[in-house]
């Protein structure tokens, strides 16, 4: 049974990881449907970051908040060279425009998110062993340190209808041959210390196993770009958010 529907609040509740020693030892192993909570409860928090990372970025890319900006510089020097009175009224106008393009990363945030909230709260990482577990061409791995699940990713194998909560607007080809990496995830309180990695490694073998020439992944996570380039992983010229690697 999928898990009671959280309220979106500005942050998602994370379990608290802070007392895992830096040696523990990361271990994977399948999923167990105790997991659904931690792993949702992490994923949602991942997917508000990557959202909040692309907004932010959009904004910069707005050419009227370059503009607001460069206003912002104008106003401040006239008022400084003629004086408070001649350039206040210069001074006032550029800083509320520069004020409401400060937070316009933070009202587009919230806009993504409304928007794919009922597609997220329907999707896939809303019910693992429905979504993943009970599919024989796909499995869920959990990694765990000391006790508590940490992360996960899924692994659909072939061109059969894959999983996810979104629907491309554009026609996806999917091949027979490929392995797609789907949902990965790691607690912030324990990342940098191997959890992805291992998480890679365990998906790949089993890609391998099944005969595929490669995995593939998408990412909109610059964090996780860098992490699977590390990892031998290299972007498709095709998209700017896909990802391969030749097994």
């Amino acid at each position: 049974m999928a898990p009671k529907q959280q309220k979106y609040a500005m942050r998602v509740p994370i379990y608290a990881t802070s007392s895992i020693p830096g040696t523990a030892e990361v271990t994977i192993r399948p999923f167990k449907p105790e997991d659904q909570k931690v792993l949702w409860d992490i994923w949602l928090s991942g997917f508000d970051e990557t959202l909040r990372d692309m907004a932010q970025k959009q904004t910069l890319r707005n050419k009227y908040y370059v503009a607001a900006v460069l206003l912002g510089s104008f106003g401040a020097a006239a008022a400084s060279h003629f004086g408070w009175l001649s350039g206040g009224v210069a001074l006032c106008c550029a800083l509320t425009l520069v004020f409401g393009l400060m937070i316009s990363p933070h009202v587009k945030f919230f806009n993504m998110r409304r928007e794919l909230r009922v597609s997220v709260a329907n999707g896939d990482m809303s019910n693992i062993q429905a979504n993943w577990v009970e599919h024989s061409d796909r499995e869920f791995w959990v990694a765990e340190m000391e006790g508590q699940a940490v992360g996960g990713t899924g692994l659909h194998v072939g061109a059969s209808p894959h999983p996810g909560p979104f629907k491309s607007k554009e026609p996806m080809i999917f091949e027979d041959n490929v392995a797609y990496l789907y949902r990965m995830t790691v607690d912030p309180g324990v990342r940098r210390r191997g959890v992805a990695g291992k998480l890679l490694v365990a998906a790949e073998e089993l890609a391998r196993a099944k005969g595929c020439r490669a995995v593939n992944l998408a990412t909109a996570s610059v964090p996780a770009m860098e992490m699977y380039t590390r990892n031998g992983y290299k972007r498709v010229a095709s998209t700017p958010y896909t990802f391969e690697k030749a097994l």
